[in-house]
């Protein structure tokens, strides 16, 4: 087993929107490093499907998976609390989102428009408040801290600090979960908790996939992967590799790295 599966041997790490897309891939990735997960998405039979795969694969390690409605705090705040009744939490991915294709922003549905910042801003909010708040109080309780400290990683995304036509709702949403990670980031430092956000570009999940058939001209691959240096997608293991599970072991004085 690597250095790196070695610093994650023990860890309870929480997952939201685990069940595809970047939140797999995150999943498996942390899982083959020695982490224990709960898993959260609304879709309960890729939810549970994969945790019979990761339990299958990794015995030795704990996973549980919960169905959990990200715009309901009292879920959210359930299953965080669940997650710590298991053993203290080390880390947090919030990795739930939706991305609805829509036309320009007076052509869309306001409904529409408070969904996405419903699920992808409050949804991380509500899942950063919880787990912050678990943080502290394991903290003040004088719970181990694990080596280099908690950590949350929040999956923005290119939209997060550029423009995107077609993208107004969602890009508004991608922009507040960055704002708010950078100012939590400065505001829980001194009690070493990590807050970062990775903001992939275009990664074909499910997501996208939904977004390239939709028969929207701004979303057709051509010109989605037009925008990017390398002229193609990037894929939810790619994400996983490297962008999420460093934030979660940094920190880490490992003697023999």
């Amino acid at each position: 087993m690597s250095t790196v599966a070695r610093n994650l041997l023990g860890r309870n790490i929480i997952i939201s929107g685990g069940a595809n897309g970047i939140g797999k891939a995150t999943a498996l990735r942390l899982a083959a490093q020695g982490a224990s997960l709960a898993i959260s998405d609304l879709n309960e039979q890729a939810g549970l499907t994969l945790r019979q795969r990761l339990s299958t694969t990794f015995p030795q390690q704990r996973f549980t998976f919960s169905t959990v409605d990200v715009t309901s705090f009292k879920e959210v705040k359930a299953h965080v609390q669940q997650a710590a009744a298991q053993g203290a939490i080390a880390g947090l991915v919030c990795a739930a989102g939706i991305a609805v294709p829509g036309p320009r922003m007076h052509e869309c549905s306001i409904e529409s428009y408070i969904k996405m910042i419903d699920v992808n801003q409050h949804g991380t909010m509500y899942y950063n408040y919880a787990a912050l708040a678990e943080f502290v109080a394991q903290n003040a309780n004088g719970v181990a801290v694990p080596d280099g400290g908690w950590a949350i990683v929040n999956i923005g995304s290119k939209a997060s600090v550029d423009g995107l036509p077609g993208a107004a709702a969602y890009g508004a949403s991608k922009h507040a979960l960055l704002g708010m990670s950078r100012s939590n980031a400065k505001d829980y430092a001194l009690e070493r908790i990590r807050i970062n956000v990775l903001c992939p570009g275009v990664t074909l999940t499910e997501l996208m996939q939904g977004l390239v058939d939709s028969g929207l001209p701004a979303f057709s691959e051509e010109v989605t992967t037009s925008r990017v240096a390398m002229k193609r997608f990037g894929s939810p293991e790619e994400m996983a590799g490297t962008g999420v599970p460093l934030p979660l072991i940094i920190g880490k004085r490992d003697k023999q790295s």
